[in-house]
């Protein structure tokens, strides 16, 4: 059995969604999740969170464990390592009901990148 990985989704790759439909489906779905951050729309059919676990709000999505061949697929859809993606990959704390805290890559919008005239607070 090969490396696994913790993901938490919001968004397009929720249940009833077509990222789901594409990638998540192939997961095993852990439990539904929270986290400290704040959400955007930005305009272009899919949300966006800033991770703040000191001053943000609850973000609700779900936790799946995911296999090698699974997180590379997401990391493409993501954008991992292209230069103009404004996403970055980082390891967070998730809030379940099952478990107090287990740890879970998120892509969240770089801090560093200027994108708040085509963000929207949701």
């Amino acid at each position: 059995m090969g490396k696994r990985y913790n993901v938490f989704v919001y968004g397009t790759l929720l249940k009833g969604f077509d990222g789901y439909k594409k990638y998540m489906c192939k997961g095993n779905y852990i439990s539904g999740g929270s986290l400290k951050g704040v959400m955007y729309h930005t305009g272009s059919g899919y949300p966006a969170v800033i991770y703040d676990r000191k001053n943000g709000g609850e973000i609700t999505g779900e936790l799946y464990s995911v296999d090698e061949n699974l997180m590379k697929e997401l990391r493409r859809y993501e954008g991992v390592g292209s230069l103009l993606t404004c996403y970055e990959e980082k390891v967070v704390k998730v809030q379940t009901k099952n478990v107090i805290c287990r740890p879970g890559f998120l892509w969240f919008l770089l801090s560093g990148k200027d994108l708040s005239s085509s963000l929207v607070y949701l």
